[in-house]
């Protein structure tokens, strides 16, 4: 192991436009660029979970910044269910190892004198797409020289996308559907006629059955009939749901919940997962479950055509990494790999894996990747009670 691992987490700034940064490039150049993917929805707060615990949502048991609650959106603020006691600096204090999550912002960071000693330092900073470059520049230069050549630098963004050119409407594509009743019509405004409702949507991506037993008016019955609707719908969603300009479809991928997400909370998860293609996003009417006058209209113009899904990047240099490499991964591989890096055991409940071509050859032949069978951040009996009593509070069960 080396000298200890240091992580500048930048929050709102493009990849490209760190990239662009002299301080980066020359740590790329020496290092490692890895572009790393969201789980199905790139909503802010879910990635940011995803990345600090290493887990997808269905373990977590947050999916989306909303949720329905007797057909209200209710926000999601709270901390998620399975990120208690499971983030990064948890399970290297779980593992004896020192490790320190700052929270900050850039005039701070940079007034910051010698770094804090811990086995891990993690610095977020929440304003580094409002900085300007030289701020930044600066601030990268003065992280790397404080680790010299013995420990680890790795420079961690935030999934992003730029402005969406089109906004979409699954509840007004439902309704033109005939799966959707809405006593206007399918405009802003009306009201959703329950009792005739097969489906509907809301946040950046999820879509909802209407199922008898779980909703206030559910039309549609478990089993069969519910197998048979979200099968329907998936057709419709993939093969239907066009932009009237170009004649592209407007959707890339739908899946099931249960394709989408392992985990206790999967009960929790919408019943399909919509992803939208590069350039096209949830309306702010979709995600709080209205109707717009169309179900594909104008974005931002202004912005460049999309070629690539919304992802973030890791980039890094020190003894352990390979050289001039470039990689792919998921969020969800940041923790381990991170805990690869520190030679500390990975736990089992994690869903994300070891990027091991970020690593190389001379450090993965003296260091195997070693699962802890013995997780010290497992629940207690206790504490699943506590966790089951807030679910109920929530109105989840029963």
């Amino acid at each position: 192991m080396g000298e200890g691992v240091d992580i500048l987490w930048l929050g709102g700034i493009a990849p490209e436009r760190l990239r662009a940064l002299a301080s980066i490039r020359m740590i790329a150049a020496q290092g490692v660029d890895v572009r790393l993917l969201p789980l199905p929805l790139a909503e802010t707060i879910t990635c940011y979970y995803q990345t600090l615990t290493g887990m997808g949502s269905g373990k977590l048991g947050r999916f989306d910044a909303v949720r329905p609650v007797a057909y209200e959106p209710h926000e999601e603020a709270e901390v998620p269910e399975g990120a208690w006691r499971r983030e990064l600096p948890d399970l290297l204090s779980a593992g004896v190892r020192a490790a320190t999550l700052l929270e900050t912002d850039i005039e701070h960071a940079l007034s910051t004198g010698e770094r804090e000693s811990a086995d891990c330092l993690i610095t977020r900073l929440r304003d580094a797409g409002s900085a300007d470059d030289a701020a930044l520049d600066a601030l990268v230069s003065q992280h790397a020289a404080s680790m010299g050549a013995a420990g680890h630098m790795l420079v961690l963004t935030d999934v992003w996308s730029p402005p969406p050119r089109r906004l979409v409407n699954v509840n007004t594509f439902l309704a033109n559907m005939g799966l959707l009743e809405a006593r206007s019509g399918a405009h802003p405004g009306s009201e959703i006629v329950w009792s005739e409702t097969l489906a509907y949507g809301l946040g950046t991506g999820q879509v909802w059955l209407n199922m008898r037993g779980r909703e206030p008016a559910g039309t549609v019955k478990p089993g069969r009939e519910y197998d048979d609707v979200r099968s329907t719908l998936i057709d419709l969603l993939c093969d239907e749901w066009r932009d009237p300009e170009t004649g592209e479809p407007v959707v890339a991928q739908v899946l099931t919940r249960e394709d989408a997400y392992t985990g206790e909370h999967l009960f929790r998860a919408p019943d399909l997962i919509v992803a939208y293609r590069p350039g096209y996003a949830a309306s702010p009417r979709a995600a709080a479950l209205d109707l717009d006058e169309a179900s594909v209209q104008p974005g931002s113009q202004d912005s460049p055509i999309p070629t690539e899904e919304p992802g973030a990047c890791l980039i890094g240099r020190g003894p352990a990494l390979a050289t001039g490499a470039e990689a792919s991964g998921r969020l969800i591989d940041t923790v381990p790999s991170v805990l690869y890096l520190l030679g500390a055991p990975i736990p089992q409940h994690l869903d994300g894996h070891v990027m091991t071509e970020m690593f190389s050859s001379a450090y993965r032949e003296r260091t195997p990747v070693v699962w802890d069978e013995n997780d010290a951040t497992a629940l207690s009996g206790e504490e699943e009670d506590v966790i089951k009593g807030r679910l109920q509070a929530l109105g989840y069960l029963g």
